[in-house]
């Protein structure tokens, strides 16, 4: 029996990915009980031949996708996900790696023992030209459930989805959330604490890089907190019929202009963003 399916996802990483690789094998878990599921989205660069320079004979099976054309993270993620027989799912990027050798052993005990668990992750570090940094995440309780939400709103995000290992229970129907709401972390989040509890590890067992070739951080700081207030209202809408909207509308009250001019928008994305202000803006008035 599979226990975890290990999903590592990426594209033009070959200046990270064998870290990523290396902190894979360096887990201190049972292989045989693992599968490995490699999703290679057509790098351009020498990603896929440093991958095939690994032996991953020690897990149970490893899979690779190798794309013969570039599909996008999300569609990338969403069908190795579908793929996955593991009893839980853990997933990383190949620009990001883990840090601690027990992150998966840890989380998989707490999901063994906590029938409500749905979703474990950790505590995260920041690897920003050449120097790491603790995220701000004394907010966060060790455990939260959806009564905990509001609490848990906040810009910026803290959940990281290389920290992650989830329980595999209907992720069909998270793959139909991931693939309308675009942000695997945000959805993934959300989604599981609409079936069961979440569980905070307060160790660092994951490490996220900054750099320039990411596309998140290609945008603004109002690119970004729009495209996640967009993000969450498709949340919102889809799991918890409005339940969250005071919460957004309270983070968006403090945003009065919106300057996209360093960012590289398209004609697409500027008129999603008017979108969004109006329709958000629009409730604020008739709220108060």
């Amino acid at each position: 029996m599979v226990e975890i399916s290990i999903i590592l996802i990426t594209y033009n990483h070959e200046d990270y990915i064998t870290q990523a690789i290396d902190s894979i094998l360096n887990q201190d878990i049972q292989k045989k009980r693992c599968e490995l599921i490699i999703a290679e989205d057509f790098s351009s660069d020498q990603t896929r031949l440093l991958i095939d320079n690994y032996d991953f004979s020690s897990f149970s099976k490893c899979i690779k996708l190798y794309r013969k054309r570039n599909i996008g993270l999300v569609e990338n993620l969403a069908e190795a996900i579908s793929l996955a027989q593991g009893k839980y799912i853990a997933m990383i990027s190949g620009d990001d790696y883990w840090n601690n050798p027990k992150k998966l052993s840890h989380q998989k005990e707490i999901l063994d023992t906590n029938e409500d668990c749905q979703i474990v992750y950790t505590a995260v570090e920041i690897l920003k030209n050449g120097t790491l940094s603790r995220t701000n995440q004394s907010h966060i309780k060790t455990k939260s459930t959806i009564a905990d939400v509001e609490n848990l709103f906040n810009f910026p995000f803290s959940i990281n989805a290389s920290t992650v290992m989830v329980r595999n229970l209907q992720m069909s129907e998270y793959i139909k959330l991931l693939l309308e709401a675009r942000f695997e972390d945000i959805a993934l989040y959300f989604f599981s604490l609409n079936l069961g509890a979440a569980y905070f590890i307060k160790t660092v067992c994951s490490v996220y890089r900054v750099h320039k070739k990411s596309m998140w951080r290609s945008y603004n700081e109002n690119v970004q907190l729009l495209l996640k207030i967009e993000n969450l209202l498709l949340i919102n809408k889809m799991l918890y019929e409005d339940k969250l909207f005071n919460k957004i509308a309270e983070n968006l009250s403090s945003v009065r202009m919106v300057n996209t001019s360093k960012a590289p928008t398209t004609r697409r994305l500027s008129k999603k963003i008017i979108k969004i202000i109006n329709f958000l803006f629009s409730k604020l008035i008739n709220q108060t």
